[in-house]
Order: C-alpha cells, then sequence, then structure tokens
C-alpha cells in the first residue's frame, strides 16, 4: 500500500509537471500524453516489477477516468486539465543495466513518450537516468 501511495504521488507529480510545460502549447488533435515504464518485468526481480507496473496502472486508470469513490487528486474528473488522457508505453529491463539504457533511449526517441517511471533496480536506474539527463527529460524513480 505504502508503493501504491507513492506510485501515485509520483505519476501525480509527473502529470502536474507535464500540464505546465503543456499549457503553452498547442492543442493536439488526439490529447494524450505518453509516458514510458521501464521495469524489471522477466528475471529475479519480475514480481517486483509487475506490482510497480500494476501500480502505475492503476494511478493511470484513476486519472483517465472518473473514480469519485476515490479520495485521491484527479479521480473526480476524467483526464488531467484541457482532456489529457494518459498512454502508458511499458518496458522490461530484464534488471540488466544495459538493457535499462537501450529500453529508456526507445521510449525517449522511438516511442516518442514524454517522461519515463522506472527503473526498481538501482544499478538500472543509474544509466537509465542518465540517458533523460542527457536528453533534458522527466526521469521519475519512485523506488530504487
Amino acid at each position: 500500500m505504502k508503493n501504491f501511495k507513492k506510485s501515485i504521488f509520483v505519476l501525480a507529480l509527473v502529470v502536474f509537471l507535464m500540464v505546465g510545460l503543456l499549457s503553452g502549447m498547442a492543442v493536439a488533435e488526439e490529447k494524450i500524453i505518453k509516458i514510458g515504464t521501464v521495469f524489471p518485468l522477466t528475471g529475479p526481480c519480475a514480481l517486483a516489477g509487475a506490482r510497480c507496473k500494476a501500480a502505475v496502472e492503476t494511478a493511470v486508470e484513476v486519472i483517465n477516468n472518473i473514480h469519485p469513490e476515490c479520495k485521491v487528486p484527479l479521480a473526480n474528473q476524467s483526464g488531467i486539465l484541457d482532456g489529457y488522457k494518459i498512454v502508458l508505453v511499458h518496458s522490461d529491463h530484464q534488471g540488466k543495466p544495459d538493457v535499462g539504457k537501450t529500453e529508456t533511449e526507445r521510449l525517449f526517441n522511438q516511442e516518442k513518450v514524454y517522461a519515463i517511471i522506472g527503473c526498481y533496480n538501482s544499478a538500472v536506474t543509474k544509466p537509465a537516468s542518465f540517458v533523460a539527463e542527457r536528453q533534458k527529460k522527466l526521469f521519475m524513480c519512485g523506488a530504487s
């Protein structure tokens, strides 16, 4: 439950940062914000990675759809400000730093995600966050 709340907070923080940056941009035809996730979905930490992925998916479900039963920010509306919806693009770093670096590059360069949430493994977080820093992109690590 503690990690879920932390994931909700991290995702809400990313969303609020994006809303501030997007407010000056032209309105796109399709109002989506792509956010990448980089977690260990296979390998020795796969269970923890699956739980991290599920927490982020739950947070996006709460943000993208109306959930008045939830007493958390953004739950009483559909989407974020100006009707934007979050779309997740998942990737698996397998617990390997080189794979995490490559997946982070792929998410930013090919998938064109706005931000990345990950990595859970400290050894993977370091090279992945360096990629984000070099590209001047948002990278949020809720647990490492």
